[in-house]
């Protein structure tokens, strides 16, 4: 089945290579990184076929701007930064390090979407695409939450590098949390995987939906009553405080008044039954989870992998460290399974390694969202549309980790270059 789908996915975009971008989302939102095809992850598999696809069409990606500087700096820096690292580290060989950075090679799909030769035009017919695959995929999480099943983690069981992946899904629907019975996992492997992906995809429906009409507002309440059922309070918390924060800076006082009406509404109509249950969500007695003092423990953990000498300190003990870790030894006694970037990039890069790998790439993507604001590329709601998206991920990233990290820096670049087509519209027009 997934071999058939990849052939599918070649097909079409052999017979029209613009469809590549929806196609590339769809394909991240429906199957996640842990199905593979053959010795590779099904996601890789697509990044190596559509760049091998751009390479043979000549002339596809010359898309330019004046922030071109910006974008290709942001990605010669992404893979530069990592040499001193791999040559620093103190425990994990060379090529073990490169082995586990292998799927950052994908991110270079973000300078090719973003050089892709598309127009504003073929944003529209993009529309068509992404509608259904989001709709059905917000619709099935809510039916596999109420009907305590979840037949497509069965489908792709097979494919999974995850051998008890159908005994996780299991497990989440059965799992109590905030005054919930039951989790959903939807297309992910986990609940709060799930939660993110989400979070990430609202950011993207509202970017190519970006009209107020009453269909598009359904289906990001529908994302949001997603992500809620995961019962994830990190992915929750990241996108209500930075669409939020959006929204206030964004919008006129009538217009914000109207959407806490409109929140309200649905509320009282159909969700008031849950208004508990959410707040509970955020109370660490109902909720399993980490509380701050649990994450300063597991930070105190991931410190004393470290601690053994300066070198190992400012440079870690190699890039992938903690899923060599884990997979040697298991859980950690006070790191536990290294839960957020900080806690688990740490004994892998040192506190170098946050500053200039982990910090380095939010400022770096701020700063090309900045400049293309400051070269009237995009205009200020974009910007800080862009902005917040930075801030959603920050915030889930402490929390939880890099989950999606690719689709997220992926999906940036595409937002920002549906963004520059538009306003150039605007301006002409």
């Amino acid at each position: 089945m997934i071999i058939l789908l990849f052939l599918l996915c070649i097909i079409c975009t052999v017979i029209n290579w613009k469809i590549s971008v929806p196609l590339y989302l769809i394909c991240a939102l429906w199957i996640n990184d842990t199905v593979t095809l053959g010795s590779i992850s099904f996601m890789n598999a697509i990044f190596f076929f559509l760049s091998a696809l751009f390479m043979v069409k000549k002339g596809v990606l010359s898309y330019k701007t004046n922030l071109d500087k910006e974008v290709i700096f942001y990605f010669l820096y992404s893979f530069a930064i990592l040499v001193p690292f791999l040559l620093l580290s103190t425990k994990l060989s060379i090529l073990d390090q490169i082995s586990s950075q292998k799927g950052t090679l994908a991110l270079l799909l973000g300078l090719m979407f973003y050089r892709l030769k598309i127009s504003l035009e073929d944003i529209q017919k993009y529309k068509s695409f992404l509608l259904l695959p989001v709709l059905g995929v917000c619709l099935y999480g809510i039916f596999s939450y109420v009907t305590h099943t979840n037949y497509f983690i069965e489908l792709i069981s097979n494919y999974s590098k995850i051998d008890d992946i159908q005994d996780i899904a299991e497990a989440t629907m059965d799992d109590i949390r905030g005054g919930m019975t039951g989790r959903i996992m939807g297309v992910s492997p986990y609940p709060i995987q799930y939660g993110i992906l989400m979070g990430i995809w609202f950011y993207i429906y509202r970017n190519f939906f970006c009209t107020n009409s009453l269909l598009n507002l359904i289906v990001l309440i529908l994302i949001f009553v997603n992500i809620y059922l995961t019962g994830s309070r990190g992915p929750l918390m990241a996108l209500a405080l930075s669409f939020g924060l959006y929204i206030l800076l964004t919008q006129k006082l009538k217009r914000i008044t109207f959407y806490l009406f409109l929140v309200g509404l649905f509320v009282f109509c159909f969700a008031s039954q849950y208004l508990d249950s959410f707040f509970m969500l955020f109370d660490q007695n109902e909720t399993k989870g980490s509380s701050i003092d649990m994450r300063l423990l597991q930070l105190t953990g991931a410190f004393s992998l470290i601690s053994d000498s300066l070198q190992s300190i400012l440079f870690g003990n190699g890039l992938g460290y903690t899923q060599y870790y884990i997979s040697t030894y298991g859980a950690h006694p006070l790191a536990l399974f290294f839960e957020g970037s900080i806690t688990s990039g740490l004994p892998s890069y040192g506190i170098l390694g946050l500053i200039f790998i982990w910090l380095m790439k939010f400022i770096l993507m701020f700063n090309i969202a900045y400049s293309a604001y400051k070269k009237q590329i995009i205009n200020k709601n974009n910007f800080y549309f862009l902005s917040f998206y930075l801030l959603m991920r920050i915030i889930c990233d402490v929390m939880v980790g890099g989950v999606y990290g690719t689709l997220y820096t992926i999906s940036f670049f595409i937002m920002l270059k549906v963004f520059i087509l538009r306003y150039q519209k605007q301006l002409k027009s």
